[in-house]
């Protein structure tokens, strides 16, 4: 560490790039094949080593790592300051310094024991008790990077597993320099659409979506925009397990071609799970609807000449025949670098054939989870990249998600055979909720994405299925373009002249745009897209009222004409002109301060009008989906989209989506008479007793409250200078009550005059008690890094957070 003070620290990992292999392959990838982008680089690496600082302090604060002994009762919050230093102790097994003292530069306070940090030194002050003279003697170091901030671990007392933190190192760098390298290039594609938007003055891009192709994807395009990963996450970009040239390759920020590959399956070792859905969702139905009830027609619709190819592939080419096999896409990381170990038996023996690219292959772009993908219809001959129009047909094909058998953030991104086997059958609870949910709760403000098939490799053997049946799985999932609505005006019929020249906005009102993309910074405006929306939103609600206005001021220009036909007295009329010209500067000066406060106080009740249609749709969903059905969504910032009208800005849908990650509590589904039959070793099934709901309400307070919201709030109080933090949980905990009293009239009104009071007390007291979980003074979320270094992200482990509900 470097004892001199200096504010530039951001440097030390830049002059000692040599020293971090994935760091320098990273460079060097720059140096060699983008060497005009270099400086561009190293400034991103900067800023990710800055960002990573931020978190792993955040983690160090808020889960209480270098705490020996955590009270699980009389919680004491933390005591952060805005522009202040926090004192961050830490007890070493150095007997010359027992205690190290980390100061941290605390910028801005948030909600959840949330913080940012300064751009000035990280002070580590060594503390050194001298019994002899009883004389403190400390040290004052500067931490300059990451790095030395994971090497304190190995200073302090608490156990962690030695290898963990070397991996966990590791896997800083790998996110840090990922980071760095898709900010750089993506940049690239942001300055086109900067470029463009300047040419055509464009003011936010929704503006510039409303102005591509009528085929343009908004909701691809959304995913793909979105370069800033998970917002919490000590290694949000991590991807170990690819080079960078594959993290470029295969990564949604930079909207490349993915060629996903077919797989054949001996039948007996290949088993699925389809949905009644598929048959009236959307125009892409018949993709999943087999006349011929094979497996392989689910796949085939869409796919013809692959189908066509394979079939003289198989059957010529390597004398197999093409109706033993089962059929599934696999992703070419996959095919490339797990399959030929980890099945090379099953490949030595013909129980799976991988079908060569150049035989079929189907194309595909990366969504933000890598694993989830838009794939193209080989059908649709319209694909156009420069344009970036994609295929017009493709844009209702289901999308898929596919296992790649990497790390991300804090997990290995296989797929289990019971997420792929329950996905469609609770997609027909979801639809049957929705069906008795739709006049009381959810209406047409509210949707689902179902999940309306997915197929698995089946090992006979069962000692290899806890590795094999995640390794080549297929979930697919149906297209959130189904559920927008074309433009009642647009033109719809078969001049193909006029459709070619259509524009996005000529056939779609709406825009879908996930929820995390919100956070993104908008290439048009260089303000996150979120606060594009807020602004379209005020702006036009203004432009409204000012319509209205201008219209009763009409008479006063009437008023001043009649002035002017006053041919006489043209002195005392000109000394009247003049006083009434001061008369009117006056008024006008009082009314410029009037409208001013006006303006404020109406754009601040405006902001409030856009942030409660989101809260409240979400809240909706998330507390009747909890309380009345014990189905605790996770609903985090990835697992929701937003349809929003591209004309007044507003969110008026929300889409929810991804039921692997859900936690459910079966006694509350089945007292709702819905039965759920799921595939055992299920993890979305929380346990019996009296913590049957625990793991139900932590998955709602983690991913909805703590990461949806709360950085919802959190933005918009830092953007908007005249609006509290608290103003707005104020509201989240108006719309919370709302939804638990909606519960319990309607629990009223369906029971009335019926003999039930011991099941209705029962059902009230849960009521009661959920709404009890979410205002309470604290609340668990998961421990990220803890996890990560003591158990391997094995482990669940928890810490206890302020609660911003609490007495609200």
């Amino acid at each position: 560490m470097n004892s001199k003070i200096d504010n530039n620290f951001n440097n030390s990992i830049i002059n000692n790039i040599e020293n971090f292999k994935y760091l320098k392959s990273c460079f060097e990838l720059i140096e060699n094949n983008y060497r005009e982008k270099k400086e561009e680089f190293l400034n991103e690496l900067k800023l990710a080593n800055f960002e990573t600082i931020n978190k792993i302090l955040n983690s160090m604060v808020r889960e209480k790592i270098f705490e020996l002994i955590i009270p699980q009762k009389n919680y004491h919050p933390i005591k952060l300051i805005e522009n202040e230093y926090y004192h961050l102790n830490i007890k070493t097994n150095n007997p010359n310094y027992p205690i190290m003292k980390i100061k941290i530069p605390i910028k801005d306070v948030y909600s959840y024991d949330r913080f940012s940090i300064s751009n000035q030194p990280l002070i580590l002050e060594m503390i050194n008790i001298n019994n002899n003279n009883n004389k403190n003697e400390n040290k004052e170091l500067i931490i300059n990077d990451c790095f030395e901030l994971i090497e304190l671990f190995k200073e302090s007392k608490i156990l962690i597993n030695q290898e963990y933190l070397e991996e966990y190192k590791f896997e800083i760098e790998n996110s840090i320099g990922n980071q760095a390298l898709l900010n750089t290039l993506s940049n690239c594609l942001h300055s086109e659409i900067k470029r463009v938007s300047i040419l055509n003055n464009y003011d936010s891009i929704i503006t510039y979506v409303n102005n591509q192709h009528h085929s343009f994807d908004s909701c691809k395009f959304y995913e793909q925009l979105y370069t800033k990963g998970h917002l919490t996450h000590t290694t949000s970009k991590m991807r170990k397990g690819f080079t960078p040239n594959q993290v470029l390759l295969y990564s949604s920020e930079l909207s490349n071609l993915v060629s996903l590959r077919f797989i054949a399956i001996k039948k007996e070792y290949s088993l699925s799970s389809s949905s009644s859905l598929s048959s009236s969702l959307s125009p892409t139905s018949s993709l999943f609807s087999s006349t011929e009830n094979n497996d392989y027609d689910i796949l085939f619709n869409h796919y013809p000449k692959s189908k066509k190819n394979i079939i003289e592939y198989m059957n010529h080419s390597i004398n197999l025949n093409f109706h033993h096999y089962k059929y599934h896409l696999i992703h070419p990381w996959q095919l490339e670098n797990i399959i030929p170990t980890l099945f090379e038996k099953e490949l030595s023996e013909l129980i799976i054939v991988p079908i060569p690219v150049e035989i079929a292959s189907v194309s595909s772009k990366p969504l933000v989870s890598i694993r989830s993908a838009v794939i193209f219809s080989e059908l649709d001959n319209t694909f156009t990249s420069v344009n970036n129009n994609d295929y017009n047909n493709s844009k209702l094909i289901p999308h898929i998600k596919v296992p790649i058998s990497i790390n991300i953030t804090c997990g290995l991104r296989t797929i289990s055979s019971q997420s792929a086997n329950n996905g469609p059958i609770f997609s027909e609870i979801i639809k049957d909720i929705n069906k008795r949910e739709y006049d009381s709760f959810f209406g047409e403000d509210i949707k689902f994405l179902p999940e309306i098939y997915g197929c698995w490799f089946n090992p006979l053997d069962d000692n290899d299925k806890s590795i094999k049946h995640k390794s080549i799985t297929n979930i697919w999932r149906e297209n959130p373009n189904s559920l927008l609505d074309k433009n009642k005006n647009s033109n719809n019929n078969n001049n193909q002249v006029d459709n070619c020249n259509q524009k996005y906005v000529d056939l779609y009102k709406h825009q879908i745009i996930v929820s995390c993309s919100l956070y993104s910074v908008s290439p048009v405006t260089d303000k996150l897209v979120l606060f594009e929306l807020i602004d379209g939103f005020i702006k036009n609600k203004q432009q409204l009222r000012s319509n209205i206005n201008n219209n009763n001021n009409n008479n006063n220009n009437n008023n001043n004409n009649n002035n002017n036909n006053n041919n006489n007295n043209n002195n005392n009329n000109n000394n009247n002109n003049n006083n009434n010209n001061n008369n009117n500067n006056n008024n006008n000066n009082n009314n410029n301060n009037n409208n001013n406060k006006n303006n404020n106080d109406n754009k601040k009740e405006l902001i409030f009008n856009w942030f409660n249609s989101y809260i409240s749709k979400l809240l909706t969903v998330t507390i009747v989906m909890m309380s009345k059905y014990g189905i605790g969504l996770e609903a985090h910032l990835q697992n929701t989209l937003w349809i929003i009208d591209s004309e007044t800005f507003e969110p008026v849908k929300l889409i929810c989506k991804d039921w692997a990650g859900a936690r459910l509590n079966l006694k509350r589904l089945s007292s709702q008479s819905i039965n759920y039959m799921y595939k055992e070793g299920s993890v979305t099934i929380c346990g019996d007793g009296d913590d049957e709901s625990i793991e139900m309400y932590r998955k709602v307070q983690h991913a909805v409250f703590n990461s949806n919201i709360g950085e919802l709030i959190l933005s918009i109080s830092k953007h908007y200078q005249n609006i509290e933090e608290i103003e707005l949980w104020k509201c989240v905990s108006l719309v919370c009550k709302s939804v638990f009293n909606k519960l319990k009239l309607q629990y009223f009104e369906q029971h009335n005059n019926q003999s039930q009071h011991k099941e209705e007390d029962q059902y009230l007291k849960q009521l009661q008690h959920d709404e009890d979980v979410l205002f309470s003074k604290t609340i668990d979320i998961k421990a990220l890094t803890k996890m990560r270094l003591q158990t391997d992200n094995r482990e669940n482990i928890t810490t206890s957070i302020t609660n911003p509900l609490y007495n609200l």
